[in-house]
């Protein structure tokens, strides 16, 4: 019973004794330093030789008074007085949960893994037969212990921060010059230099040299750009404390602003960033040119020097084609390149005209007019010549040698050919054009016959003519178009693509063999050039107003005028007098004639095709802007009387013998009625009347088709039946036709529509504008026709010719109404009649009297005129 109260005693002693000395060893839950590093396998990394306040919790704190570090643990005891290394430093503001303190550590060597944290207790803590006051701080778990280390970084943290700002920088730019500079190899840079804009030209004109030495600037952007990036990560890792944090953040910041931003930035502007930094580029290349230049050394001897980006035609067409699909190469200029650029593998057989489709000449044909006229309808410069087959080519005749040639005196070709000898070039099929084009320039021709060799079975091959090959042909394969001037008949030789085209006749320059009066005619030549001129130069003589056809024929009629000079009568030799009025154009052909203005009395001489009065064609088109064929001919012939003239300021005579055309208001008109009836008379227009080549799909019903048009038409308005009847003749003379019809017809008109005249006899002011009876018991003779009285400048010259009268009238005997007694007189009847007088300051607008209506029948706009007052109507 004594036994068992004792062992309890002792138990109860020993627990107290273990429980006093265990509860007083301070407990840390945590560590918390004012400046780290990082964390290194759990342990707290704090910069070393530099005080931090260190924050400790934990339990049993409130007996500590000073803090140390010890460098080795010692697992046979809890005290560590021998193993500190470390100053202890004393502890502020101690509580029972958390202690602070203010420490320096110094850096580890290398025999020495960490520091281990000791306390000095205020109360000592017996250990065995010992007390200790340095124990070790004990973790809260058991397996683990509470240590610290140092780390130190390479410099301070300002340097490190702007030196990884720069690093950052420097490879951002060796990353962009790799791009921007070696994607501009030695030939692009030349091109820049030579066609880029002012910038452009001075950037590459300083890249230019480094780029010569492509190797050398390599190595130099890739080492740096592998330096930089070295010297980053080690930069981080020593800034960071943390191996896999510094790879991490460096990673990002390398592929970013290291690689991603520079390239985008430098495959747009490398060009002026690589200029501009011209001068960093050549730093480094000089602080790494005992490494770079050995590399760069060995890759010139191993791949050779680098010479530039080169191409060859396909891939440089392929290359122009990219730029024409960006907009920089506009459609045309792209064929043209490409046509150039095929030349030396396109043939002439390729591109050359069979002899079946080419204009060709026996050498025995006669040079007259038809012969001549032929020539100059295909608009050909070169016509071969053959002899029997058309496969034998003796000679060809150039167009420039028919200069010296008369149609009359019917002189040979094979002559013309022989005396001009010109040399004939015959080339092989496989010839390129290229070669073909160089044999052009040479000057010899620019006409090449094309041969084929035939095969002659188990004879030997033959050579025979295929084809021929011009200039223009080379030319048209060149800019990958056809060249379609005004004579060609086809616009695509090689596929015979016929072209739509109005021929010029010039058989209608031939001259007439009509049975009218005697009238002057113009040669061939110089009609030619007159038509040329008045369809090209003159507005009124476009196509939209008078028809080719038309105005041909009008050359071939009686509006040429060769005038003799007189030398004993100057006033014989005016063509216009100044402030006289003028209904009609004058175009010089031939001679000299004096133009004397009025007021200045200025002198000066006219040539050959110089025009005057063409105000008068642009009177006619402010009349009559679309042109009617259903208005009597009558009325319109009265109206350009008074309206379609002009009053010069001027003099004009012949100087010389002078030939010139002499075109009315009046003839002018009827070659804009007869241009409308051509274009009614066919659906096609113009080409019904023109003479073409032999055709065999045209038969005589078409013709008969024609004329059954006209006739009808000629039917359905009989008003015009002069311009309809002169056509349905198919004459080459139909103007003349025409005007002589339409003359005879004024002359014989049977039904007054207007009366519109301007009467100025003897300067004296005077103008009428008359209507006459429709009935007249003075004057049964005067019926109902029309009388149109003029000073000489009327309307026409065919009215003077027909009526005349003896000027000047005397205007002062009037009867008691005001009118005067006009009497005319003509070969075939006597007219008399009335007509008031009146004295205008400015002669007055001419009356206008609409025309009848269509509808009217012819009867019913007789009886119309009949049934008005027989009494006079007048019109102011």
């Amino acid at each position: 019973m004594l036994l068992s109260v004792k062992l309890k005693s002792a138990i109860i002693l020993f627990s107290l004794l273990f429980f006093t000395v265990h509860a007083e060893i301070p407990i840390i839950t945590g560590v918390i330093p004012s400046e780290f590093v990082g964390l290194e396998e759990g342990v707290i990394e704090v910069p070393a030789n530099k005080n931090i306040t260190l924050y400790i919790y934990g339990e049993n704190l409130e007996n500590v008074t000073f803090i140390s570090f010890a460098t080795s643990k010692d697992d046979s005891t809890i005290g560590c007085e021998n193993h500190r290394a470390v100053i202890a430093s004393a502890v502020r503001k101690p509580t029972v949960y958390s202690i602070e303190t203010t420490i320096m550590l110094r850096r580890l060597t290398s025999f020495e893994s960490a520091f281990y944290i000791c306390f000095k207790m205020a109360d000592p803590i017996a250990e065995g037969n010992q007390t200790i006051h340095w124990v070790y701080a004990k973790p809260m778990n058991p397996d683990s212990v509470v240590t610290l280390k140092t780390a130190s970084t390479i410099m301070p943290l300002w340097v490190q921060i702007i030196l990884i700002i720069i690093l950052f920088s420097l490879s951002g730019l060796f990353s962009g010059l790799n791009l921007g500079l070696m994607a501009l190899d030695k030939t692009e840079l030349k091109i820049i230099e030579s066609a880029g804009d002012p910038d452009e030209k001075r950037y590459a004109k300083i890249i230019r040299p480094v780029r010569e030495r492509s190797n050398l600037l390599l190595c130099t952007i890739l080492l740096g750009n592998v330096t930089v990036n070295t010297s980053l990560t080690i930069l981080m890792d020593n800034l960071t404390g943390s191996g896999l944090f510094a790879v991490i953040v460096s990673t990002l910041g390398i592929t970013t602003f290291g690689e991603i931003i520079p390239q985008a930035i430098c495959s747009r502007h490398g060009l002026a960033i690589g200029a501009k930094t011209i001068w960093l580029t050549r730093f480094f290349m000089v602080l790494m040119f005992p490494v770079a230049f050995p590399i760069s050394f060995l890759l010139d001897k191993i791949l050779g020097e680098d010479i530039g980006q080169v191409y060859n035609k396909e891939k440089l067409g392929v290359l122009l084609k990219e730029q024409q699909n960006a907009g920089l190469v506009a459609p045309d200029e792209m064929n043209i390149i490409a046509g150039v650029l095929n030349m030396s593998t396109k043939t002439v057989k390729d591109i050359m005209t069979p002899l079946s489709d080419a204009f060709m000449l026996p050498n025995t044909a006669l040079l007259d007019f038809d012969t001549m006229n032929e020539i100059f309808s295909h608009g050909f410069t070169r016509i071969p010549m053959y002899e029997g087959d058309r496969k034998n080519i003796k000679a060809i005749l150039n167009v420039k040698d028919l200069g010296f040639i008369n149609a009359d005196d019917k002189v040979p070709v094979a002559t013309v050919c022989n005396f001009y000898n010109r040399s004939i070039v015959v080339v092989p099929e496989t010839t390129s054009l290229e070669a073909i084009l160089k044999e052009f320039r040479q000057g010899k021709t620019h006409m090449a016959f094309v041969e084929r060799i035939e095969p002659n079975g188990v004879g030997d091959p033959y050579q025979e003519l295929v084809g021929l090959v011009t200039l223009e042909d080379v030319i048209e394969e060149i800019i990958q178009a056809e060249i379609v001037d005004e004579t060609d008949i086809f616009t695509d030789n090689t596929r015979k693509q016929p072209r739509i085209v109005k021929k010029a006749d010039f058989r209608v320059f031939k001259n007439s063999t009509s049975t009218n009066k005697p009238r002057h005619h113009l040669s061939p030549q110089l009609k030619i050039a007159a038509l040329r001129h008045l369809a090209s130069n003159v507005e009124a003589f476009k196509d939209e107003y008078v028809a080719l056809s038309v105005l041909q024929s009008m050359l071939n009629s009686n509006v040429v005028i060769n005038h003799l000079y007189n030398s004993h009568d100057e006033s014989d030799n005016i063509i216009y007098k100044a402030n006289q009025y003028a209904n009609y154009a004058v175009l010089i052909l031939q001679g000299r004639a004096l133009v004397e203005t009025s007021n200045e009395r200025l002198l000066f001489e006219a040539g050959p095709f110089m025009l005057f009065g063409e105000t008068v064609f642009k009177y006619v088109n402010d009349i009559y802007p679309e042109v009617s064929t259903l208005k009597d001919p009558e009325l319109q012939s009265a109206q350009l009387a008074a309206r379609a003239r002009f009053l010069p300021d001027y003099t004009v005579r012949a100087a010389t013998n002078i030939e010139y055309l002499r075109i009315t208001a009046e003839h002018y008109l009827l070659a804009r009625r007869l241009t409308v009836w051509v274009t009614k008379l066919h659906p096609q227009g113009l080409a019904a009347l023109e003479p073409r080549e032999t055709d065999s799909t045209q038969t005589e019903g078409d013709t008969n088709s024609l004329k059954r048009s006209a006739l009808q038409a000629y039917r359905g308005n009989h008003k015009d039946s002069c311009c309809v009847s002169a056509l349905q003749s198919e004459s080459q003379d139909f103007f003349q036709s025409a005007w002589d019809r339409h003359i005879s017809h004024l002359r014989e008109a049977t039904r007054a529509t207007v009366l519109a005249s301007i009467v100025d006899i003897g300067g004296n002011g005077m103008t009428s504008v008359a209507r006459p009876n429709s009935r007249s018991t003075t004057s049964p003779a005067m019926g109902r026709h029309s009388i149109v009285v003029a000073d000489g400048s009327g309307i026409m010259d065919s009215i003077g010719e027909c009526y005349s009268g003896s000027p000047p009238f005397d205007l002062s005997r009037k009867n008691s109404e005001g009118f005067v007694k006009v009497e005319l007189t003509s070969p075939r009847r006597p007219l008399r009649f009335s007509m008031p007088v009146t004295k205008y300051s400015q002669p007055p607008p001419v009356t206008r009297l609409e025309a009848p209506k269509e509808s009217h029948t012819n009867e019913e706009e007789e009886e119309s005129l009949t049934n008005r007052s027989s009494s006079p109507t007048f019109k102011e």
